[in-house]
């Protein structure tokens, strides 16, 4: 198989409630999903180094680990979509609606490999992350489009797991 560029080929969605399983999340709940890949300019939701806990023995000379809880990061930067009038556009600022409220809990789910727009089918990869959003902020850099950049507190999370029909 041929390697695979991701230009259009990375989808986030938000489901609309809980999955039922995260782990074996369907192609119905998938579809339901409210896209946002089309109005973000990045995000990154990602496991990170686990805790580790102590693993050697008493009369071992070095300070063996193992790996313990997980932890994860997460942070998005979502386009703002306004009219000239600097009013929010309501059907272009879906982004801006669903990350904006720091404590918002959401249900987040990227897949990769199939055109960003294309519909679920079983068997794809996929990746589930239960958040909670902080404040957003405004960048360093405000060259550019009108943009807010957003930590999201990762809760719960299914990595590397197959849509189901």
């Amino acid at each position: 198989m041929p390697k695979l560029i991701s230009d259009e080929r990375v989808a986030l969605i938000a489901l609309p409630e809980p999955p039922a399983d995260p782990k074996n999340i369907t192609v119905e709940e998938w579809d339901a999903g409210v896209p946002l890949q089309c109005r973000i300019m990045d995000y990154r939701l990602s496991a990170t180094a686990s805790d580790t806990v102590p693993a050697g023995e008493l009369c071992a000379g070095n300070n063996a680990q193992a790996p313990g809880r997980s932890n994860y990061e997460g942070n998005v930067t979502v386009m703002r979509y306004l009219t000239p009038a600097g009013l929010a556009d309501p059907a272009n600022d879906i982004a801006w609606t669903t990350f904006k409220d720091k404590g918002t809990t959401l249900h987040l789910v990227d897949r990769e490999g199939p055109e960003h727009d294309a519909d679920g089918a079983a068997g794809q990869e996929y990746s589930y992350y239960e958040v909670v959003t902080d404040n957003p902020t405004k960048p360093t850099e405000r060259a550019g489009f009108i943009r807010r950049e957003i930590v999201l507190l990762v809760q719960r999370a299914a990595e590397n797991r197959k849509l189901v029909a």
